[in-house]
Protein backbone atom coordinates (compact mmCIF):
# COMPACT_ATOMS: atom_id res chain seq x y z
CA UNK A 1 0.00 0.00 0.00
CA UNK A 2 0.87 3.28 -0.59
CA UNK A 3 1.17 6.21 2.12
CA UNK A 4 -1.71 8.16 0.19
CA UNK A 5 -3.79 4.96 0.78
CA UNK A 6 -2.92 4.88 4.68
CA UNK A 7 -3.94 8.41 4.96
CA UNK A 8 -7.05 7.78 2.57
CA UNK A 9 -8.66 4.85 4.94
CA UNK A 10 -7.81 7.60 7.98
CA UNK A 11 -9.73 10.32 6.30
CA UNK A 12 -12.53 7.60 5.45
CA UNK A 13 -12.50 7.17 9.39
CA UNK A 14 -12.45 10.65 10.44
CA UNK A 15 -15.35 10.80 8.04
CA UNK A 16 -17.38 7.93 9.76
CA UNK A 17 -16.35 9.95 13.01
CA UNK A 18 -18.09 13.35 11.53
CA UNK A 19 -21.47 11.44 10.65
CA UNK A 20 -21.67 9.64 14.22
CA UNK A 21 -21.16 13.03 15.36
CA UNK A 22 -23.61 14.85 13.44
CA UNK A 23 -26.43 12.01 14.03
CA UNK A 24 -25.76 12.35 17.39
CA UNK A 25 -26.72 15.82 17.68
CA UNK A 26 -29.44 15.74 15.13
CA UNK A 27 -32.25 14.86 17.79
CA UNK A 28 -31.64 17.85 19.83
CA UNK A 29 -32.24 20.14 16.85
CA UNK A 30 -36.30 19.79 17.48
CA UNK A 31 -36.19 21.32 20.59
CA UNK A 32 -34.76 24.40 18.71
CA UNK A 33 -37.83 24.28 16.13
CA UNK A 34 -40.73 23.83 19.18
CA UNK A 35 -39.54 27.14 20.17
CA UNK A 36 -40.94 30.09 18.48
CA UNK A 37 -38.53 32.68 20.21
CA UNK A 38 -35.02 30.57 18.82
CA UNK A 39 -36.05 30.07 15.18
CA UNK A 40 -33.30 31.82 14.56
CA UNK A 41 -30.66 29.44 16.68
CA UNK A 42 -33.06 26.34 15.27
CA UNK A 43 -31.76 27.35 10.92
CA UNK A 44 -28.47 28.13 12.40
CA UNK A 45 -28.19 24.42 13.56
CA UNK A 46 -30.06 23.07 10.86
CA UNK A 47 -27.35 24.70 8.87
CA UNK A 48 -24.63 23.59 10.24
CA UNK A 49 -25.96 19.81 10.46
CA UNK A 50 -26.49 20.04 6.98
CA UNK A 51 -22.69 21.19 6.69
CA UNK A 52 -20.97 18.74 8.85
CA UNK A 53 -22.75 15.40 7.01
CA UNK A 54 -21.85 16.85 3.72
CA UNK A 55 -18.41 17.39 4.84
CA UNK A 56 -18.72 13.64 6.03
CA UNK A 57 -19.74 11.90 2.44
CA UNK A 58 -17.60 14.17 0.66
CA UNK A 59 -14.76 12.43 3.12
CA UNK A 60 -16.27 9.69 2.22
CA UNK A 61 -16.55 9.72 -1.21
CA UNK A 62 -13.32 11.05 -2.30
CA UNK A 63 -10.52 10.20 -0.10
CA UNK A 64 -7.77 9.46 -2.29
CA UNK A 65 -8.29 12.80 -3.41
CA UNK A 66 -8.11 14.50 0.18
CA UNK A 67 -5.28 12.82 1.14
CA UNK A 68 -3.52 13.58 -2.11
CA UNK A 69 -3.55 17.32 -1.10
CA UNK A 70 -2.40 16.34 2.82
CA UNK A 71 0.89 14.39 1.47
CA UNK A 72 2.89 16.18 -1.23
CA UNK A 73 4.09 14.33 -4.30
CA UNK A 74 7.58 12.61 -3.52
CA UNK A 75 9.80 10.60 -5.80
CA UNK A 76 9.27 7.94 -2.92
CA UNK A 77 5.24 7.64 -4.06
CA UNK A 78 6.29 4.36 -5.82
CA UNK A 79 7.39 2.55 -3.31
CA UNK A 80 4.78 0.23 -1.67
CA UNK A 81 4.59 -1.69 1.37
CA UNK A 82 3.45 -5.14 1.57
CA UNK A 83 3.36 -8.00 4.21
CA UNK A 84 3.51 -12.04 3.74
CA UNK A 85 1.84 -14.02 5.95
CA UNK A 86 5.58 -14.97 7.01
CA UNK A 87 5.98 -11.55 7.18
CA UNK A 88 3.03 -10.62 9.95
CA UNK A 89 3.61 -13.74 11.63
CA UNK A 90 7.47 -12.65 12.51
CA UNK A 91 8.40 -9.91 14.94
CA UNK A 92 11.68 -8.06 13.56
CA UNK A 93 14.01 -6.55 15.26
Amino acid sequence: MHKREFVAIGVRLFAIALAIYSLKNFPGMYMYFDDQNNQSAAYLYAGLFLFILLLALMLWHFPLTVASKIIPKTGSDKTTVSWSEKDLLTAKQ
